[in-house]
């Protein structure tokens, strides 16, 4: 619940009686967490879970540059970003699914991560971010 917090987005409250009924329905049980983060996402079958550690440390495998799951389908070197496209092509129903990834050498990483992490600043440059809001949920969790 810090994290956010302090990147200027406090949670709001109290929670909207109608995300209220959906947050109640959020299993916080560990389970066992597969092998792989694509095939898990892709099936859908840990929605409405909460993220658990072992979920973050499969999505950091995602950008090992060791990691032969991703084809470089686009460089831009003058630009410093690349685009990969995961080598299953039969997650998500045959789906694009992707991952673009940038260094702006010039710009101060505590700069970077308030325009990214701050919603209230996002929305005024990202056209996709708009009234985002951060609930509480279980097991200190956030929606």
């Amino acid at each position: 619940a810090r994290g956010l917090a302090l990147c200027g987005n406090p949670p709001c409250e109290p929670v909207p009686a109608a995300a209220a009924d959906a947050f109640s329905k959020i299993r916080t049980d560990a389970g066992p967490c597969a092998a792989s983060l694509e095939d898990r996402l892709s099936t859908g079958s840990d929605s409405m879970r909460a993220i658990s550690g072992e979920e973050i440390a499969l999505m950091l495998k995602w950008h090992d540059p060791t990691n032969a799951s991703w084809d470089l389908i686009a460089d831009y070197p003058e630009q410093h970003m690349t685009v990969h496209r995961h080598k299953n092509r039969s997650l998500f129903s045959g789906s694009f699914f992707g991952r673009m990834s940038a260094r702006l050498p010039d710009v101060d990483p505590e700069f970077a991560a308030h325009s990214v992490l701050n919603f209230e600043n996002r929305a005024a440059w990202d056209q996709q971010v708009c009234d985002f809001k951060t609930y509480s949920a279980p097991a200190g969790n956030e929606v």
